[in-house]
């Protein structure tokens, strides 16, 4: 099982939620994705066109949530 984590902040210039990128890497420098399986932290792409399981379809959902917020 792991876990994906992101960040999303609320811009209050624009009045809008945003999906933060900058504190994403910031606060997880060894990757957003925590694995209980191996105890370890994993980045969502992990290079050559590939992505952590699940990780599309997290990022999906998430994108369409902040989405969703915005209205």
């Amino acid at each position: 099982m792991a876990l994906h984590h992101y960040v999303i902040t609320f811009d209050s210039n624009t009045n809008e939620w945003v999906l933060d990128d900058d504190t994403l890497t910031a606060r997880f420098p060894d990757g957003n994705v925590y694995d209980h399986d191996t105890e370890q932290w994993n980045y969502e792409y992990l290079g050559d066109g590939k992505f952590y399981p699940m990780a599309e379809q997290a990022g999906e959902t998430i994108s369409n949530a902040v989405k969703q917020l915005n209205k």
